[in-house]
């Protein structure tokens, strides 16, 4: 008996031929049904033959449009796939990819189709020069709403002041999901606004295949790529994070494995300048990571064969881009130089650097992994009785994102055809995984003052368009209520760590649980703020109180951790690795022995991201309106788009 299935499988349209005796063939083609492009944006076309068990293929087809593409059984890879590099078209309006592949089982094997459309967002309005993309990764508006509690306090029940982020005159939603997830983690989340196409969870301007490297797969053309190729604009990449991690890689690499350090890197250089104008055009590159930069013979370094990239050679012709090696005992910092890229290794140099007027090209790596959490930098700039850090793992003279953000403005602005420009504040989100909410809300206001900065280049410039954007939420992040004990009266209550039965009559509360005051009891917490902008203790009497909604295993004592949290050298870069981080059962200061033991709705000890939807808001003229009311994450991009390009 034989039977028609129609199957979708993430987005890709497949109709089978199938007896109920034997299986058929399967095709996948990239980039999958449904896909939006920008007229004239690159892309890459993959279709992929998968024969039944026991069978070989006996023909395939191609077409684009109905037009046959050439191909046959020995065109087809090692994989069975057959691509086609960097394809665009200037046809506005919907296209059609279609398969076939006949097997050795027989001739009605298997037929592929996907629709992709190509929009055109050009029109006769001003061209925006600038564009720069504030990201608070992990930042959702729990985050938001706790910073402007912190950092500003309320009178009868109004906010004191607003933070800068507040001030933008649009205000939108997001919605997050990736390729292949509702909960995406940072490369797709990112990678959506910069392609204006969903990525699967790792990966990272690309579409998934069926290779082994990490490096070959299907490409689409960044935001960057586009306005260096065809408007001459230059590229900035700022972080608080290890500078190949998730979100900055986003903005440049082309990659399925969002840890391969080493290769991501090599890339940032290797594809910053190509023939014809081409290029990811990063002009300044600042952050931590400077792992990555260093020969692996060298103390400190990350750089391995693993991690590298190597593409084969008619593949890196067919993208036009150089076919990399895997060179550990590359001196990468040294081949930054050799191109122009001045170096600055902490904050006085960056500073000395960037007021140079012939710096053009600028590269910044301040730790060797990803750099201090605000509270941290903050701790050692204020000289406190806690030792502050001064390896070379976690050097002192660390910049803040705000001062870091300034360099990197004044050196892109150097190039009169405009700049695009990424500004992250990482750590929101890998304190949030770790439940530390008084270091997430510290590096939310690090974010904000990052994001002044951009505001305030606007206003001067007047031609630059800014939005500031999360990826995606981290945590469930919520202000639930204060404490209605002091903290001293906090640090002086009995263990609770031995308490782990539901309270009743006869097993009350912990008494840190007891502590926490809801509604009315909650009050107005009072932060006593510092002139450098932070909180002068994070332990004020009657605190802020943090709850999480995708919370891991815990021990909580509402008190801060005066002991440093930044990460060692050698620490994993996926934020999706349940080692990555320590959970605050294990690290948070005496909470393991005195805390009370909160049993999350995860596995393990760190907080999720979640798929909840995030805030955007925009500023610099009629373009930032099209980013209010709710929106996918792949509508960013095209946005930002009609801003380059004149059509908003």
């Amino acid at each position: 008996m034989i039977f028609t299935r129609v199957v979708m499988i993430a987005g890709i349209l497949l109709v089978c031929w199938c007896s109920t005796a034997e299986a058929r063939p399967t095709i996948r083609i990239t980039p999958v049904d449904t896909a939006r492009f920008v007229k004239d944006q690159r892309f890459d076309i993959r279709v992929e033959f998968t024969p039944a068990p026991g069978h070989s293929l006996t023909a395939v087809t191609l077409a684009i449009d109905g037009v046959a593409q050439p191909i046959s059984i020995s065109a087809l890879d090692a994989n069975l796939g057959n691509s086609i590099r960097g394809y665009s078209t200037s046809a506005v309006g919907p296209h059609t990819i279609t398969a076939s592949a006949v097997d050795s089982l027989d001739s009605t094997a298997a037929f592929g189709t996907c629709r992709f459309e190509i929009v055109d967002v050009a029109g006769e309005k001003r061209k925006y020069r600038n564009v720069i993309i504030c990201l608070g990764d992990g930042m959702g508006t729990g985050h938001r709403t706790a910073a402007r509690i912190v950092r500003h306090g309320y009178t009868a029940g109004k906010a004191n002041g607003r933070l800068a982020m507040d001030e933008f005159p649009v205000y939108g939603m997001v919605m997050t999901s990736s390729l292949n997830a509702i909960v995406t983690d940072s490369s797709p989340g990112m990678s959506c606004y910069t392609t204006g196409n969903k990525s699967a969870n790792g990966q990272q301007g690309v579409y998934p295949d069926n290779t082994s490297s990490a490096f070959d797969n299907p490409r689409v053309e960044y935001l960057g790529e586009f306005a260096r190729r065809r408007l001459g604009k230059v590229v900035g990449i700022v972080t608080t994070a290890d500078v190949e991690d998730a979100t900055p890689g986003a903005m440049a690499a082309h990659t399925s494995n969002r840890g391969a350090g080493t290769g991501i890197c090599d890339q940032f250089l290797d594809e910053s300048e190509l023939s014809n104008g081409r290029g990811n055009g990063i002009a300044v590159l600042l952050g931590g990571g400077r792992r990555w930069f260093l020969p692996a013979s060298a103390p400190g370094s990350a750089r391995s064969a693993d991690t590298d990239y190597q593409l084969d050679s008619a593949v890196a012709d067919q993208l036009g881009v150089p076919t990399g090696a895997l060179d550990p005992e590359r001196d990468l910092l040294a081949n930054f130089r050799s191109r122009g890229f001045v170096h600055a290794g902490s904050a006085t140099e960056l500073e000395v650097a960037a007021a140079n007027p012939d710096t053009r090209r600028l590269i910044g790596l301040f730790a060797l992994a990803n750099m201090n959490v605000a509270y941290d930098k903050i701790a050692g700039r204020r000289a406190s009785a806690r030792p502050a850090e001064t390896s070379d793992t976690l050097p002192r003279d660390q910049p803040m994102l705000d001062e870091m953000t300034r360099a990197a403005i004044t050196v892109l602005d150097r190039n009169r055809r405009g700049f695009m420009l990424l500004v992250e504040g990482a750590s929101i989100d890998k304190q949030s995984h770790l439940m530390d909410a008084d270091r997430a809300i510290w590096d939310t206001i690090e974010f904000d003052d990052a994001v002044r900065a951009c505001r305030e280049f606007a206003d001067r410039d007047g031609n630059t368009l800014v939005i500031v954007v999360s990826d995606h939420e981290c945590s469930g992040f919520s202000a639930i209520g204060a404490l209605k004990r002091t903290t001293a009266e906090m640090r002086a209550l009995p263990s609770d760590a031995t308490n782990f039965a539901p309270a009743s009559a006869a097993n009350p509360s912990p008494a840190r649980q007891t502590a926490v005051g809801l509604y009315t009891e909650a009050g107005f917490p009072n932060y006593v703020i510092a002139p450098d902008g932070y909180p002068e203790t994070a332990d004020p009497d009657y605190k802020l109180v943090i709850g999480f909604g995708a919370n891991g295993d815990r021990f909580e004592t509402w008190i801060d951790d005066s002991a440093s949290r930044a990460e060692p050298s050698g620490s994993s870069v996926d934020e999706c690795d349940t080692a990555r981080h320590v959970g605050l059962s294990e690290s948070r200061g005496d909470g393991a022995t005195n805390g009370y033991f909160i049993r999350g709705q995860i596995p393990g000890t760190q907080a999720a991201h979640t798929a909840t939807d995030v805030p955007v808001c925009a500023f610099g003229g009629k373009a930032a309106a099209l980013f209010g009311g709710v929106q996918d994450n792949t509508d960013v991009y095209f946005k930002l788009m009609r801003a380059l390009l004149g059509g908003y």
